[in-house]
């Protein structure tokens, strides 16, 4: 909790008169002697929430039922099935928060003959009558009689008695819900081809998602220091069709000088979203093999992926922001086109005053503004063009063993992006075309200030394109010694480009850690079987990165981290075949992240909370 002149509404500085019974006689006079009879008090109340506590429940059910069977035809024998699948998560969560209206009722005491009280325990006549009040009176009495006092001059002031008060579990509920049915035919053999009979498969499948979030009124009323949250319910239905099929061209045992396989396969899906729309969606991949002990793979696909319920339906509510604006005299000159954001800074327009950047101080960069995020049922299938490239290498000199390196070429287009208050400006500012729909996202006050209050608009939009490109090598590996079984896996990432083209604007992600892609990055897993019992430890490898690579040169003092390396463990054991153990430890060396990651708020992509336990147990029926 905190209190201060940047901020707005309930966390603004308090004020008191020197008069207040918790002021030390001490502090009362240092005020007075600077002619005041009251003062302004800004405090970061980090010991008004002593624990934070968090709690959660999820109840799972899934249901599958189907039937399957055979049959010949045209002398083929065919294949079918048949399944309807259902599938419901209910969550529930509890979280503390701080009651802004009791938090204000307790800090404003008085002196009475029983000692200190609050003023709606001491003065009953001083509680709220009328509903335009600013907690209207429909609260339950005990939030006057059970208050109690709080003292917030000093670190660690506040009775453990005025703490129950003004803290409370404020909850929510979820339900998701999902019906899928499927129905499936195919043959392995619809005709003869020279090394095997071609298969195929075709299928029909009606998907219906549904899913609710229900906060408390609490929530619902912002009476605390969270974000509101409203109510939110939506569902949706896709159809679909689809066709795929297997072509075994050449084979081993046809003899053929450098062709020891040569296969192709493919698959086309129509897709029809009730709010997406349609779409189609399709593969084709070869795999061919000049000897045995090494396979060439390639496939070009294009996919798509309909908008989630809560990027449809989420409803437009309360939100608080900080933001990195452009148009600061310490940020005009950074971004993806500083000669455009200069530019657009000084000239203004779309309702937007011009800024003199080579002064212009932005207060959001230290203090939050509210304004709105929700959802948007225009969203449009985001879509994925992408092909790839690789070879799989299985030595006969080392049976076991196999190596693979694919390269990675994929284009997004329609990205669903839920955009922050400093996306929404950058995209304004940074565009070649100015102003533009994201310049109607914000507002500012004559001076270039964004308000307290109703200063932005953001949500789900369909943003741009995104391009990625990555060559990934994996390594695996299974033998026998010690009396068990070990299994080894690796995998490196080498990522070559990563970037989003807005508005004309291409901006470069490859390399920087805020966006998940640092340009090296490794995994791997070693893993010991023995009878009931297994253990694994597993590396974790992040490259060296930095925090923007649009960044002036002078916006950071260590522009980066550096290699990090994180370990992971775990146990399990199997009691009988369907009851089983695992302890699993997170970071186990316990490396957190350094200051400085933290401070540029980096600290998400790297381990952040320490070394972390997690004991389960799984029951089979």
């Amino acid at each position: 909790a905190y209190q201060s002149g940047f901020f707005a509404d309930e966390t603004f500085a308090l004020n008191f008169p020197v008069t207040h019974p918790f002021l030390s006689q001490e502090a009362a006079d240092f005020v007075t002697g600077q002619g005041a009879d009251n003062f302004w008090l800004h405090r970061a109340s980090t010991d008004l929430q002593p624990g934070n506590q968090s709690n959660g429940k999820v109840h799972m059910f899934r249901g599958v039922i189907g039937m399957r069977g055979e049959f010949v035809a045209a002398d083929r024998d065919f294949t079918w099935d048949v399944s309807y699948n259902r599938g419901r998560t209910d969550m529930s969560t509890t979280d503390q928060d701080l009651d802004s209206r009791r938090f204000f009722y307790a800090l404003d005491a008085v002196d009475t003959p029983n000692g200190i009280q609050c003023r709606v325990v001491a003065d009953p006549a001083s509680r709220p009558i009328e509903n335009s009040d600013p907690f209207g009176t429909s609260l339950p009495t005990n939030i006057y009689d059970d208050c109690m006092p709080l003292n917030i001059f000093g670190q660690g002031q506040p009775s453990p008695e005025a703490l129950a008060y003004i803290n409370v579990l404020e909850s929510a509920t979820s339900t998701i819900d999902q019906e899928i049915l499927e129905a499936n035919l195919g043959t392995a053999n619809l005709f003869e081809l020279p090394a095997g009979g071609f298969g195929v498969n075709f299928g029909v499948s009606t998907r219906k998602e549904s899913s609710a979030f229900a906060p408390s009124g609490f929530t619902q009323g912002s009476y605390g220091r969270n974000t509101a949250l409203q109510p939110v319910a939506g569902a949706f239905q896709s159809d679909e069709i689809y066709g795929e099929f297997y072509a075994p061209i050449i084979s081993q045992d046809m003899d053929i000088p450098l062709v020891s396989s040569l296969d192709i396969e493919g698959a086309y899906r129509y897709l029809d979203n009730d709010f997406a729309g349609t779409d189609d969606v399709w593969t084709i991949g070869l795999k061919y093999a000049p000897i045995d002990q090494i396979e060439l793979r390639g496939n070009v696909t294009r996919s798509v992926r309909a908008p989630a319920i809560q990027e449809l339906f989420l409803p437009q509510s309360g939100t608080g922001s900080f933001a990195a604006d452009p148009c600061d005299a310490t940020l005009v000159d950074s971004g993806p086109n500083p000669a455009a954001r200069l530019a657009n800074c000084e000239a203004g327009g779309g309702g937007l005053p011009p800024i003199d950047t080579t002064t212009f101080v932005s207060s959001v960069r230290n203090a939050s503004v509210q304004g709105t995020t929700g959802g948007n049922t225009a969203l449009a299938n985001e879509t994925a063009d992408a092909w790839t490239v690789g070879v799989i290498f299985r030595p006969s000199f080392l049976d076991g063993l196999q190596l693979s390196i694919d390269y990675i070429d994929f284009d997004i287009t329609e990205a669903i992006t839920q955009f922050t208050l400093t996306q929404v400006m950058n995209a304004c500012y940074d565009a070649t075309t100015f102003p533009n729909q994201f310049c109607g996202q914000f507002t500012r006050q004559p001076d270039g200030q964004l308000p307290p209050n109703n200063a932005f608009e953001v949500g789900f939009v369909n943003a741009g394109q995104r391009t990625y490109k990555a060559y990934v090598s994996e390594l695996l590996y299974g033998f026998d010694a010690l009396g068990g079984t070990w299994d080894l896996f690796g995998s490196l990432q080498h990522i070559t480009q990563s970037d989003r083209t807005l508005l004309g604007t291409l901006t470069d992600f490859a390399g920087e850690i805020n966006n998940g892609a640092p340009e090296w990055q490794a995994n791997v897993r070693v893993r010991y079987s023995r009878d009931r019992w297994s253990a694994f430890l597993q590396p974790r490898f992040i490259g060296e990165g930095i925090w923007d690579n649009d960044a002036a040169p002078d916006r950071y003092t260590i522009p980066g981290e550096d290699n990090v390396f994180i370990f992971n463990a775990g146990f399990n054991y199997e009691f009988t075949d369907s009851i089983s153990a695992q302890l699993n430890i997170n970071n186990l060396t316990d490396e957190l992240p350094s200051p400085h990651v933290i401070a540029t708020g980096n600290d998400g992509f790297y381990d952040n909370i320490g070394r972390f336990y997690r004991l389960s147990l799984q029951i089979s029926l």
